[in-house]
């Protein structure tokens, strides 16, 4: 896996300048919890790939994405953890189902990857209105548990974001 996220690496160096800025902020013993900002549709790929030189990170994907034949493949090299879409009128007592998988994943592999508003923007700011899984799961994680927060501020605007046609 780690010579596969170099050469995604190199590919995504043609095209993005990426900068790290903290890295060492990314060293823990224990689990980490990592919460980015979602502003386009190649930021997923990008995390991953330059992170995994830090840290093994498992992403919590969608399982309507999970699911598809190819990704699947890609998304288990990766340790993805699924979870099924939630909604407005889902049941309470699944819904939290869904956080405990993510906390377990947590437990067993350490890290996890996870969008807060689960959506990419759909201006030129997030929003996270209405959405509880990483309160939720900041509230199930273990104790030891480090959380961060990434911020990414240039891909608004490229093909892969929703800037030009929402």
């Amino acid at each position: 896996m780690k010579i596969i996220l170099f050469f995604v690496r190199r590919i995504l160096s043609l095209r993005y300048s990426v900068i790290l800025k903290g890295a060492n902020h990314l060293k823990h013993d224990g689990p980490v919890l990592i919460l980015p900002n979602h502003v386009a549709l190649v930021d997923p790929r990008i995390m991953i790939s330059f992170l995994w030189k830090y840290l093994r990170v498992s992403p919590v994907a969608s399982e309507k994405y999970y699911n598809k034949p190819v990704i699947r493949q890609i998304m288990d090299a990766v340790w993805a953890v699924p979870i099924w879409e939630m909604w407005a009128w889902a049941d309470p007592k699944e819904v939290k189902k869904v956080f405990k998988k993510v906390v377990e994943a947590m437990k067993e592999w350490s890290n996890i990857l996870i969008y807060p508003s689960g959506q990419i923007y759909r201006q030129g700011y997030e929003s996270i209105k209405w959405k509880q899984a990483a309160y939720n799961i900041v509230n199930l994680m273990p104790e030891n548990t480090k959380v961060i927060g990434i911020r990414d501020r240039w891909l608004w605007g490229s093909i892969w974001s929703m800037a030009w046609d929402n």
